[in-house]
């Protein structure tokens, strides 16, 4: 089991902006990567037990990344507790962190128990797979704002539809499901119809089980200028067009999902 920990490298701090947000929920053991409300990555997790619990809450940012970092069993002298990086090491081969504490830090990182994914298994840490912890590395920034939910109704989108999936609660904390589930709406931040019959059935769900309770609405434009009326349907799409040597671009234009771009007045497709 790994404990939290003391950081021994060099720590980077800076005040970096970033248009990603990391959405960890702990009754379903997930990381969600999200960009500009769109959810581009999702990692399965290892979060803390209820005796050395996770914390909660949006107020974290990352404050630290460190490659292969060292690590010391907080509970032992320096002399005996460290242990170097390697094969042997409990946080893998990447070090994201997040919340600093009295005795160290909390953080994500990489772990040589991949058993542990996908349960409560830490002193507090999320670990992941080491492969996963690297990609998650190299996506996000310092200061990267960073959410942690105890959320047992998890909302996903399948085929533009909105299903919600009960888990089992083991944190004592609980929040109204119908607070949760417009708080996880807002952060995809689309247009939707909720299912007001399938709602009132979220009280005699079961843990583990799904309901459809609404979809995803995908707004048409009314109406289009004769500049666009002639543009081709999507099938007429065949390859992509290099924008290197392309200069004095005037707009980009949508339809059904389809984008055209208008330059000196000639559409290019």
């Amino acid at each position: 089991m790994s404990l939290l920990f003391f950081l021994f490298q060099n720590i980077k701090s800076a005040k970096t902006e970033s248009n990603k947000k990391i959405i960890i929920n702990i009754p379903s053991r997930t990381l969600e990567l999200f960009e500009n409300n769109l959810k581009i990555k999702s990692y399965s997790v290892g979060v803390g037990t209820v005796q050395y619990p996770t914390p909660i809450g949006s107020y974290f940012r990352i404050i630290s990344k460190v490659k292969n970092p060292k690590w010391q069993n907080p509970y032992k002298s320096y002399s005996t507790g460290v242990i170097n990086s390697g094969s042997g090491n409990p946080l893998g081969t990447r070090w994201i962190g997040f919340h600093k504490y009295k005795k160290g830090e909390y953080g994500m990182h990489g772990t040589n128990n991949p058993a542990s994914i996908g349960k409560y298994s830490s002193h507090g840490c999320v670990r992941m797979y080491i492969k996963e912890a690297e990609d998650l590395f190299n996506r996000v920034e310092l200061n990267t704002p960073l959410e942690i939910n105890n959320y047992e109704y998890k909302i996903e989108i399948i085929n533009n539809k909105i299903v919600l999936k009960k888990y089992p609660l083991i944190y004592k904390s609980r929040i109204s499901p119908y607070k949760t589930i417009n708080k996880q709406l807002d952060e995809y931040g689309f247009d939707y119809e909720l299912d007001h019959t399938a709602l009132a059935k979220i009280k005699d769900m079961k843990n583990n089980s799904s309901l459809n309770i609404g979809k995803v609405v995908v707004k048409q434009p009314e109406e289009f200028s004769d500049e666009y009326k002639d543009l081709p349907p999507k099938s007429f799409l065949k390859k992509p067009i290099s924008l290197k040597s392309m200069s004095n671009c005037v707009s980009f234009f949508l339809n059904s999902n389809t984008c055209y771009l208008c330059v000196n007045n000639n559409n290019l497709f």
